[in-house]
């Protein structure tokens, strides 16, 4: 059976530094992907795999739906890219992001 992920918990850091609306604002409601799910859209196994811990992080709205959409596009726009010049292969280092919402 494929990993599927349950529920997006909330971590205890915001209990500490609720005061801290950067981080600790909107409820985390999402997860992003480093490897995004869409990459491996030809095997639904596939899809469900990039759900694992090593590949997510808990992400609030708008950020997940907004900036980090815009890299994951930007990321399969220049595989595609590369791939119409023959090249196959892009890695992708994916860090903190200094956009906001």
């Amino acid at each position: 059976a494929a990993y599927e992920a349950g529920e997006i918990e909330a971590c205890c850091w915001c209990d500490q530094h609720a005061n801290d609306s950067r981080v600790c604002g909107p409820q985390v409601s999402t997860r992003g992907h480093l490897a995004t799910m869409s990459a491996f859209q030809n095997l639904s196994i596939d899809m469900k795999a990039t759900n694992v811990y090593l590949n997510t992080v808990p992400t609030r709205q708008p950020f997940d739906g907004k900036q980090w959409n815009e890299f994951e596009n930007a990321n399969i726009n220049m595989a595609k890219a590369l791939g119409r010049q023959g090249r196959k292969g892009l890695y992708v280092v994916a860090g903190p992001s200094v956009k906001s919402a």
